[in-house]
This record gives structure tokens, sequence and C-alpha cells, in this order.
């Protein structure tokens, strides 16, 4: 009787192990012990990737990545779902933003207190200028208003760009005009806009 109890606890522990082997398990857990399993396909991205804009054409995706490894974009092909271009930017933070006319792409420049702008053709980012938005740097040479949102004026000529640790209270929200030169303004939305 012992024989065939441990016989059947050693095929059931054996069958067990074979069913647990053959279950794919998330590798990782979050911070409260909870696991996620992402239901639809997934996109092997770079380093934190903390935004995503679609492209006007609809095909296309940039993605903001803002790791400690990596900073830049990357643009996703939403019908492959394959990363088909990497531009590294130091700095990259979160703000992007497209152009109504779809020919230019704006992106954050988070401690380096730059402003971005890609031409964007036929899916393709190709870094265009860059627009610095403080001259004033900290004491370790980074910036010190660290652009974060953007947002672009429906009629294409007014860039918006949040100030992530501008003067508080409250952050100033610098406006870049984009027409024969390029000018900046500042204003103070107020607290809590």
């Amino acid at each position: 009787m012992i024989d065939c109890f441990r016989s059947c606890l050693f095929l059931f522990v054996l069958l067990g192990t074979v069913a647990f082997a053959q279950t794919s398990l998330p590798t990782s857990s979050l911070p409260t012990g909870v696991r996620l399993d992402a239901v639809g396909d997934t996109v092997e991205l770079g380093s934190m990737p903390l935004n995503i804009v679609p492209a006007p054409s609809g095909d296309k995706a940039v993605v903001v990545l803002s790791g400690w490894r990596e900073q830049g974009i990357q643009v996703v092909d939403l019908k492959t779902r394959q990363v088909t271009q990497t531009l590294l930017q130091d700095g990259a933070f979160y703000g992007a933003a497209f152009s109504p006319d779809g020919d230019a792409l704006y992106v954050s420049g988070g401690n380096t207190d730059m402003l971005f702008i890609y031409s964007w053709k036929d899916g393709t980012a190709t870094l265009a200028k860059n627009v610095e938005l403080s001259k004033t740097k900290s004491a370790d040479g980074t910036g010190t208003s660290y652009p974060a949102g953007v947002a672009v004026a429906p009629n294409g000529k007014f860039v918006y760009v949040a100030e992530n640790v501008g003067a508080f209270p409250p952050a100033t929200t610098p406006t870049v005009s984009f027409s024969v030169t390029t000018t900046m303004s500042s204003y103070l939305p107020g607290v809590a806009p």
C-alpha cells in the first residue's frame, strides 16, 4: 500500500512538473507582487518607453525612450509590429507631437533643455534641428527647465513646451514660433492650470 502511495505521488509530482514546465510564466512581477501578462501582440522596445504618438498616416507610431541605458525615439510599424528606426537623442523625455501637416515631429529634450525637431517623410524621422530653450545650466552641466510635454498649435505656427522643473511656483511654458526665424517666448500658466 505504501509503495502504491509513493508511486502515485511520484507520478503526480512528475506530471505536475511537466505541466508546470509547459506553461509560460511571466519573468518578473511588479513591486506589489502582482504579475501582468500581455493580452495582445508585444513589440520589443528600447529602454523605458514613456510616450507613444501615432503618426498622422496611422501606419506608424513614434515611441519616446527615456531610460538610463538609451534615450531617443523609435519608429514602430503598426502593421508588422516591428521597430523600423531607432534614433538616439540625449535627454529625450516624454514629450512628442507631430505638426498638423505631418511633416515635422517635435520631441522634448529633458535635461538638455532642448526641443528636437525631426523632419518626417514616408514614415522616417530625420533630425532637422534643435532649439535651445534655456541657456542656464545647473552645477553638473545639465539643464534647469527640463522640457517635458509638447503640443503643436492647430495652425502649426506655434509649439508649446511644458517645463518639468522650471521656476516653482509656477513653471513657465516656452512657446516656440516657427516662421522665417525661430523665436521663443515664455508665459506663466498659473498654479495647476
